[in-house]
């Protein structure tokens, strides 16, 4: 990791050290601008706990701007945790990051740094949902690819039987793989018999999972009770709407819900 002089505190200038980072899957690059907006240090540092909790309590105090992205979580909350004031962009809503013509690392790490600088709310902020809620709604996503694949599994089994002239029972997809069994082409056995036992151990696995996310909503989080009054709302619908949001307070008006989640045009 690349290193320089000492930064000046922010106590001797009018507006706080600003340090934008382009997080990457190994590295990240970082610039480093001083209280007059010059570039005092660029480099990069490694992605791991311990690198990076040296690199942010060598530039505290200061502001930290990054990118939304699948790593952003933890990196922000360990900037946070140093003593840093952190802002997570959401590069969909600023071009100057995703259609920049530029684009590469570096440049984009000065150019966060840049924004960051300016105008924190020319970077649309995005605020993390909190360690226990992420963990919660893994479980949740969790049960999505569960489904997605035995969907996957199943159209697979019915498409190969239906091109030797049979169709499969209708039947709901907890009991596919009770009822086909006996209805295999003896030709296409060897190959779908091992596929149907496998619909039958995901199945397994997604009423597990049902059962963890009621069992989340009963005791974590009450709020599920009442938007399972309405009808066809279950736990997993439910439990998705209260996780999605978080923290309630942050869309201050109800019917600002909607433009949030992204289900209506923010102008409606």
């Amino acid at each position: 990791m690349k290193t320089t002089t000492p930064l000046p505190t922010t106590a001797m200038a009018p507006i706080p050290i600003t340090v934008g980072l382009d997080l990457g899957d190994r590295h990240s690059h970082f610039c480093v601008l001083d209280a007059d907006g010059r570039a005092h240090e660029q480099g990069k540092v490694t992605m791991s706990p311990k690198d990076l909790t040296a690199f942010f309590e060598r530039v505290v105090p200061a502001r930290l701007v990054l990118e939304v992205g699948g790593q952003s979580p933890w990196v922000s909350r360990l900037a946070q945790t140093a003593g840093l004031e952190v802002i997570v962009a959401n590069p969909r809503r600023v071009q100057l990051i995703t259609r920049n013509e530029r684009k590469n690392d570096r440049t984009d790490a000065e150019l966060l740094a840049r924004l960051g600088r300016v105008d924190a709310q020319l970077l649309s902020p995005v605020t993390h949902r909190s360690v226990e809620c992420q963990a919660d709604l893994a479980v949740k996503r969790a049960r999505d690819v569960a489904v997605a694949s035995r969907t996957a599994l199943i159209n697979h089994v019915r498409g190969a039987i239906k091109s030797f002239g049979t169709r499969l029972p209708t039947c709901s997809p907890d009991g596919f793989h009770k009822r086909v069994l006996t209805h295999l082409p003896v030709e296409l056995a060897p190959a779908l018999t091992p596929i149907v036992h496998l619909i039958g151990q995901v199945t397994d696995q997604i009423k597990s999972f049902d059962a963890r996310i009621e069992q989340l909503a009963d005791e974590r989080y009450p709020a599920t009770k009442l938007l399972r009054q309405v009808s066809g709302v279950g736990p997993v619908t439910a439990l998705s709407f209260v996780l999605t949001l978080d923290t309630p307070s942050r869309v201050p008006d109800s019917r600002q819900v909607g433009p949030y989640l992204g289900l209506v045009d923010c102008n409606s």
